[in-house]
């Protein structure tokens, strides 16, 4: 490692940006808690809990789902939550004490990860849990303890390498025959216009696109541990690559998350435009007993980050075992986005009627559903409804329960649940009955879209669940 260069702007400049992405994802779940996990929403948090309750008893049930919501897990808390954790990413971006923000920003994400399946348990999430409570640590004093900088740069190495390690030995046979790009822009969950575009894109090119993944993800990242004279490209590698996901597909704050996690590259030399807006105030300045502890649990995390790397292609359960613990509170996670490639684009549509006969469909704000809907782009917020609806779309309705929900507040009129959707085709009265139906979709060529408008055409591959009235849908369950 380099001698004599400090990392002071960058650790607030890092900080700042954790901070940011926290309250772009507590603010994105605040205009959906409700209709995702409200009383009267998809999954109820409250339920959840009540169900935990009569399984587990005393603190144990406490131990399983650690979460503030077992104080309360009413509509008015889970919004205040969600306030409460973008007024404290905004102190933290102030530069108030961060360390303290940052630690109960953390808590507050991981009591709604701990309940919030179906739709909080995407490799953002977990990685802004693991980013976030490496923050906490690395406000704590400044300057930083060195070690703690390599930790962060060894993250993404792990995040990235382990990425592109995943593709190329467990990934679909599409990674290594080079033709994965050939459908990712397609079949990834939401598509931007960009995407489109790069869709039509000629087979070579594609190729090309395959091998720049690898090269991002596997040769880039080898240059993280350099001098800095090498490791700014790699800083401005990073951001291209993650600026060209970002213009192809919507994922939520992952991108924006990942360019932060660049940050600590560079030393204090390169940011020196930035020193004013980076400043912050720590618990503590230079104390020698903390910076030795700070040390001493870089290390500690820094040999759980390399037997994770192992753990993740070795199947030794000894390590299974010295990671539990990290893994079970998102410490230290697995990481690995679109190793099987999905080569087909199914898309569940939900179809209600009030007589049994004629049926509207149900649009969406942001997935695929009509044809002369083209893709939009709407990260850093993430639509979690629509995203869920791709994976439902990889199996059965009987693998996603949340879906007969979703129907069930349909039917029931719940507002907070049709507040998630571009537009209720029933707004004088909920619908008699509800089916949802499996399409194919297919982008369509500039030529077609030019002359229809469309930019996707479908076939109907059949029903995806069976029709059901209120009361049957109640019946079944």
């Amino acid at each position: 490692m380099e001698t004599g260069s400090t990392y002071l702007i960058s650790q607030g400049l890092f900080l700042k940006a954790v901070a940011f992405i926290y309250l772009i994802a507590f603010a994105s779940l605040a205009v959906q808690v409700k209709g995702l996990y409200g009383a009267k929403g998809i999954v109820p948090i409250d339920s959840l809990l009540q169900a935990v309750k009569k399984r587990y008893t005393g603190k144990s049930q406490y131990l399983k789902l650690p979460t503030i919501f077992w104080i309360d897990a009413s509509d008015r808390t889970l919004i205040g939550t969600c306030w409460a954790g973008i007024i404290l990413a905004a102190t933290a971006i102030l530069g108030w004490y961060p360390a303290l923000s940052l630690l109960v920003l953390w808590f507050l994400y991981y009591s709604f990860i701990a309940v919030g399946a179906p739709f909080l348990n995407f490799q953002w999430d977990i990685l802004l849990l693991e980013v976030g409570f490496l923050a906490f640590l690395f406000a704590i004093q400044s300057p930083p303890p060195l070690l703690m900088v390599y930790l962060l740069w060894f993250l993404l190495f792990r995040f990235l390498f382990a990425s592109g390690l995943s593709k190329l030995l467990l990934g679909s046979r599409e990674w290594r025959d080079f033709t994965a790009m050939d459908y990712h822009y397609e079949t990834q969950p939401l598509p931007t216009k960009l995407g489109y575009y790069a869709h039509q894109q000629a087979k070579c090119i594609s190729k090309l696109s395959t091998l720049g993944t690898y090269f991002f993800e596997l040769i880039v990242p080898l240059f993280i541990f350099s001098p800095p004279i090498i490791r700014v490209p790699v800083f401005w590698l990073c951001v291209l690559f993650q600026l060209l996901i970002m213009l192809t597909g919507n994922y939520a704050f992952f991108n924006l998350l990942t360019i932060a996690m660049c940050i600590p590259l560079l030393p204090d030399a390169y940011l020196g435009f930035f020193e004013n807006i980076s400043s912050f105030t720590p618990l503590f300045g230079d104390n020698t007993y903390v910076y030795v502890l700070l040390t001493a649990v870089a290390a500690c995390l820094l040999i759980l980050n390399a037997i994770e790397i192992v753990a993740t292609y070795a199947k030794v359960s000894m390590l299974y075992r010295i990671l539990y613990f990290f893994r079970e509170y998102n410490l230290i996670n697995p990481y690995g986005l679109f190793v099987n490639m999905t080569t087909v684009r199914n898309e569940v549509v939900i179809e209600g009627s009030g007589d049994g006969e004629s049926w509207k469909e149900y649009e969406f704000r942001w997935k695929p559903g009509d044809l002369l809907q083209g893709p939009g782009l709407v990260a850093p917020h993430q639509p979690r409804l629509d995203w869920q609806f791709w994976f439902a779309a990889l199996s059965n309705y009987q693998r996603n329960p949340w879906l007969v929900n979703f129907m069930i507040r349909l039917l029931e009129g719940s507002e907070d649940v049709v507040k998630l959707l571009k537009e209720n085709p029933f707004p004088d009265s909920p619908p008699r009955y509800i089916r949802a139906r499996i399409y194919r979709y297919h982008f369509t060529d500039p030529k077609t879209k030019s002359e229809t408008g469309k930019w996707w055409t479908r076939f109907l591959l059949g029903n995806y669940t069976p029709t059901y009235s209120l009361q049957k849908t109640k019946e079944s369950l």
